[in-house]
């Protein structure tokens, strides 16, 4: 950005009066946006200007930006313009990490945190649902079981189920549901509400969901291998034991050829009969 241009200027042979005018607009400009970010990013132009200072700005400027956006990430979300730095946020965050971190953060769960007890709310607004399904879509399974408990609390679940913005919201909960416990409590608490589902335009598309969702193998549990086919018994212990079954007093017998054989006492049963079964 600006830090860029100066030391082009300079390359190309410019003196240093104007090298180090350069670097003082640059500072001017700089401390402008880090006073002024908020108002920055709720302007059509201005959010983009962020979206770049978040990625080329230097220290501490850089870091000043990231931290103004992110302790006002619930105004900046439902801004018409304000959304599209925190989405960047989200998309991008590799490209932002602050110069030095010796562990890379994750913005993704400061901004989550940030909107924890408001996500119903945030969902029924135009802007700040792009933001939730983003987040639905990044955020690990403990976090985004956070918010799938909000969504689906009985007093708030009928109105995103036919709120125009919301039931994408919905959508976008069960389609990236992390396991089938998520997936389960996202039916259950949907299915009682089926009448209500059918008088909505948007119903034909949440049930949808849930059945694709259903069929999908990934948040089923994997079957058991090796499992026996059949429950074996020993003639000796088993079979022949009364207490196997002990109102289980006569067996009809079943011949080879798939036939009914002749009925025997428990008791008569010898080893050469067990191959019958």
């Amino acid at each position: 950005m600006l830090c860029e241009r100066s030391k082009r200027l300079s390359v190309q042979g410019s003196n240093e009066y104007e090298r180090q005018q350069l670097e003082q607009i640059e500072k001017q400009i700089y401390d402008v946006l880090s006073k002024e970010c908020i108002s920055v990013c709720r302007n059509r132009q201005g959010c983009c200007i962020i979206q770049k200072c978040l990625q080329w700005a230097p220290e501490p400027y850089h870091s000043q930006i990231l931290n103004t956006v992110l302790s006002s990430v619930l105004k900046l979300v439902q801004d018409p313009f304000g959304n599209y730095v925190i989405q960047f946020i989200l998309e991008r965050q590799d490209d932002i990490a602050c110069p030095g971190n010796a562990e890379k953060p994750n913005y993704t769960n400061e901004i989550i945190r940030y909107m924890l007890h408001h996500v119903a709310e945030l969902s029924c607004n135009k802007f700040s649902s792009n933001v939730i399904e983003k987040c639905l879509k990044a955020a690990h399974s403990d976090v985004k079981q956070l918010m799938v408990d909000e969504l689906t609390e009985p007093q708030v679940l009928p109105k995103l189920l036919t709120d125009s913005y919301a039931n994408y919201v919905i959508q976008t909960a069960i389609a990236t549901a992390s396991d089938e416990a998520q997936y389960n409590q996202l039916r259950d608490a949907i299915m009682p509400l089926q009448s209500l589902l059918k008088n909505s335009p948007y119903g034909v598309k949440i049930e949808n969901k849930l059945a694709r969702r259903h069929r999908d193998p990934s948040i089923r549990h994997p079957k058991k291998r090796n499992a026996p086919n059949a429950t074996k018994f020993s003639v000796e212990g088993d079979i022949l034991n009364p207490q196997f079954m002990p109102n289980l007093t006569t067996l009809q017998m079943v011949s080879r050829d798939g036939s009914m054989g002749q009925t025997v006492a428990l008791t008569n049963i010898n080893s050469n009969d067990v191959s019958l079964f």
